[in-house]
């Protein structure tokens, strides 16, 4: 799916806001991260105290269908909402399906 311009003028204030888009080359730090960070990130995924859900787009060119396959591998317990042809952002993508399939995996809990 494609942002509308009004949308991606949106995001653009967004980012702009407060001199925002100084900390992008912070954020890039993730992959760093990752390497160091592994085992304490990994480890709850696998074997969590709380019940997660992890909902996907499976189109996403960073972290798209391979990554809930390689987290059922991990936690076969573990749930999962696929969005077959979303992207990066569910949430801006899909907002009614993620808030729906949200608020079912929350009233499952409760």
């Amino acid at each position: 799916t494609q942002a509308s311009k009004k949308e991606m003028d949106n995001f653009w204030s967004m980012i702009n806001y407060n001199n925002g888009k100084k900390v992008f080359p912070v954020l890039i730090t993730y992959m760093l991260d990752r390497r160091e960070h592994r085992n304490r990130w990994c480890v709850p995924l696998e074997n969590p105290s709380i019940p997660i859900l992890l909902i996907n787009g499976n189109l996403d060119p960073i972290s798209g269908k391979h990554v809930p396959e390689r987290y059922l591998e991990l936690n076969p317990k573990g749930n999962v909402f696929h969005l077959p042809d979303i992207g990066h952002y569910p949430n801006v993508e899909a907002p009614k399906e993620v808030l729906s399939e949200y608020l079912t995996f929350r009233s499952k809990l409760f």
